[in-house]
């Protein structure tokens, strides 16, 4: 899951991943929850290299409000985070396609981001039984950058290496109001790469996952949830 882990469940961050964020959510139809996505979720992503990593799940509730990830290790121990409490998830329409923007809440005096500057923008299908999402190509918009068809800016991490043998980080921000992500959405249709999918868990699962949502957590502090 270590591309699922850098670009949205962000709690688990690795260093080095490469990211596309958007200064603002683009304008559209404002959708307070989808209920589509309640209830528990096997993630599995989409990434090649991500085949041999540790089972993860997603619970959802009903109103959105609460996001938890269940991460199990190889000795079938589980731990559990709040994704909610540190990042926010929101929904828009834009035209005939879902979008889910993931963004930092307020790091508060800690004064860490778990999302860095603006937010990920993940298109969304929701099928029978599993919900296909998909991300930008931080490369290719940074290439639209350049070439003046958009407006934003481009990190990277290897000044050096960047374009002699492609080991460098690529970091790239769309800029611009709501109006402008919408618009650069509609022109180039830019999320489309395979990203991870949320599968729904079976009876017996879902079961065993709602009494670990029920036990109080390590630190004996309840959750908003609980």
């Amino acid at each position: 899951m270590r591309h699922l882990l850098c670009a949205l469940i962000a709690a688990f961050a690795l260093a080095g991943c490469e990211q596309l964020h958007v200064e603002s959510i683009p304008t559209g139809e404002v959708i307070a929850c989808d209920p589509a996505f309640a209830g528990w979720w096997q993630v599995e992503s989409e990434a090649a290299d991500d085949d041999d990593d540790e089972p993860m799940h997603l619970h959802v509730d009903a109103d959105c409000m609460h996001w938890v990830s269940v991460e199990t290790d190889s000795a079938g121990e589980r731990e559990r985070e709040e994704l909610s409490e540190k990042m926010r998830f929101e929904f828009r329409k834009v035209d005939d396609d879902a979008y889910l923007a993931v963004s930092d809440r307020d790091p508060g005096e800690s004064g860490k981001r778990e999302v860095g500057d603006g937010h990920v923008l993940l298109r969304y299908v929701v099928r029978t039984d599993r919900i296909d999402l998909f991300e930008g190509d931080p490369r290719r918009e940074a290439h639209r950058i350049a070439d003046g068809l958009v407006s934003g800016k481009v990190e990277t991490g290897s000044h050096a290496n960047c374009g002699a043998d492609g080991k460098c980080s690529v970091n790239t921000m769309i800029s611009g109001d709501g109006d402008a992500i919408a618009a650069w959405l509609k022109r180039f249709d830019p999320i489309d790469r395979a990203f991870l999918e949320l599968r729904r868990v079976d009876t017996q699962q879902q079961a065993q996952l709602d009494a670990l949502l029920k036990t109080p957590p390590a630190d004996g502090k309840p959750k908003p949830h609980e």
